[in-house]
């Protein structure tokens, strides 16, 4: 994979212009991201053979954003149309090479029991299905795709922390031994005003 230009496919089922008009839209976005994103309002040309492009496309790429409505789900389960091919073929890969985080659910319509088709239940993907969600989804999914999601490097045991995990110096609680004062500190002590005061 290209750290530079992550290449992606974006799958989605064909529903209305609105839904085709916002998966060009998030593709636009993504390429102006440095996302290589290969589409089929880009990528297909009249006389193109349909599988052979879906096989390609899915095979090549770095992740494949499966854009879910519960339409999606439906085809994807029942294996209907271009959907149900793309189901065929991300399932396969699934099972043959057991790489599951390149295959990335991006809920458009519905919830992930809605919208999941069966071959994505229980992964974990990302929300678009409100607007507020889009912006923080978005910085999510690029952190993804170029691999910069981290978490801070694991610290030192801290020196005040003995290695049964009690305070240096103080007995455990479990411990059944009385507790004994060893003295007072006096210079520390001092006497009351009597005026109110701590």
């Amino acid at each position: 994979m290209s750290q530079d230009n992550p290449k992606v496919f974006i799958s989605y089922s064909w529903e209305d212009n609105n839904h085709k008009a916002w998966v060009k839209q998030f593709a636009d976005k993504l390429i102006e991201n440095g996302i290589d994103a290969t589409l089929d309002q880009y990528d297909l040309t009249l006389g193109d053979r349909l599988p052979l492009f879906m096989e390609q496309s899915i095979t090549s790429a770095d992740y494949v954003l499966v854009i879910c409505t519960p339409t999606y789900k439906e085809k994807s389960d029942t294996r209907i149309g271009g959907v149900g091919y793309e189901g065929h073929i991300i399932s396969a890969e699934l099972l043959s090479k057991n790489n599951e985080r390149k295959f990335i659910p991006i809920i458009r319509k519905g919830t992930a029991e809605t919208a999941l088709p069966n071959c994505l239940a229980g992964k974990l993907g990302i929300d678009f299905s409100e607007i507020d969600n889009e912006c923080s989804s978005f910085s999510d999914l690029l952190t993804t795709l170029y691999r910069t999601k981290k978490k801070p490097t694991l610290g030192k045991r801290p020196i005040i922390i003995a290695h049964n995990d009690a305070v240096v110096g103080i007995k455990n609680i479990d411990e059944d031994e009385p507790i004994h004062i060893l003295g007072i500190i006096t210079d520390e002590v001092t006497i009351p005003k009597m005026d109110g005061t701590r």
